[in-house]
């Protein structure tokens, strides 16, 4: 439905009549060249994204290595093989973006699939009234190997000419690039779980041992996708484009992208 509506976006723009001129020379040379800057132009790309979380941000919810008294620390387990800190929230993301523009202005449809890469850890939230803090209730958690993000929408796309394409002859082109849009994310794959024993073994001990899961960490399946993009635009002969950006996409991201003008 968003392609669908784009095109018919982009056709009634391509159908709006340009004004007329009684400039002679506003056909030819580089007046000609500005005017040409506001003529559709469509973008195929693909694109890839490394997207994360501070820990610190976690940190308002769960205790990590840093918090003394942590369960995992040398002292409380000297044993344990496992990564003694909390695990972090990242992935990367692989994705294609249709998009169409006249002038400064225009818009994109993208479809992403955000592959996890957080490894299997030890996650204790934080007690409501810790007297003191209990580093031994947390849960231990292994991500399943295709857990991972689908997302999709639309952004409403806006550049600022540096370089413009008019002083390189269509050679070469830079703008500021600025973004701003919201889709859906669909999660995909699950969460195993152990939870502290009936004699209050901690969940990691359990783990370790070979236990079984107790369950499935109840993680929401929808959720909704905010985009905020600033960045960099490379564009040459006219044709190939190039992006480098950073921002939020749900999760905090740094990457690019490469394609095609049309």
């Amino acid at each position: 439905m968003l392609v669908s509506l784009m095109l018919v976006v982009g056709t009634a723009l391509a159908a709006t009549p340009e004004p007329a001129s009684t400039d002679s020379a506003s056909t030819t040379g580089v007046r000609g060249e500005k005017m040409g800057e506001n003529k559709l132009t469509y973008e195929v790309s693909l694109r890839a994204r490394y997207m994360g979380l501070p820990k610190s941000f976690m940190d308002l919810w769960d205790t990590r290595a840093k918090d003394e008294g942590w369960a995992l620390s040398k002292d409380a387990a000297p044993d344990w093989d496992h990564p003694r800190d909390r695990p972090t929230i990242h992935g990367i993301a692989y994705g294609l973006e249709v998009a169409f523009r006249k002038g400064n202005g225009g818009g994109a449809v993208f479809f992403d699939w955000v592959d996890s890469n957080m490894k299997e850890g030890y996650w204790d939230d934080r007690d409501d009234n810790p007297a003191p803090e209990d580093f031994l209730d947390g849960d231990y958690l292994v991500p399943a190997k295709n857990l991972g993000i689908i997302m999709f929408g639309g952004d409403y796309q806006y550049e600022v000419p540096i370089v413009k394409p008019e002083l390189t002859n269509n050679a070469f082109a830079m703008h500021f690039h600025v973004g701003t849009g919201a889709g859906l994310a669909l999660m995909v794959g699950k969460l195993d779980r152990w939870v502290p024993g009936e004699n209050d073994e901690p969940s990691f001990q359990l783990y370790d041992q070979g236990d079984a899961p107790n369950s499935e960490k109840k993680i929401p399946r929808v959720l909704p996708v905010v985009d905020l993009n600033v960045g960099l635009k490379f564009t040459f002969a006219d044709r190939l484009v190039l992006r480098v950006e950073g921002g939020l996409h749900t999760l905090l991201y740094g990457g690019g992208s490469l394609g095609m003008r049309f």
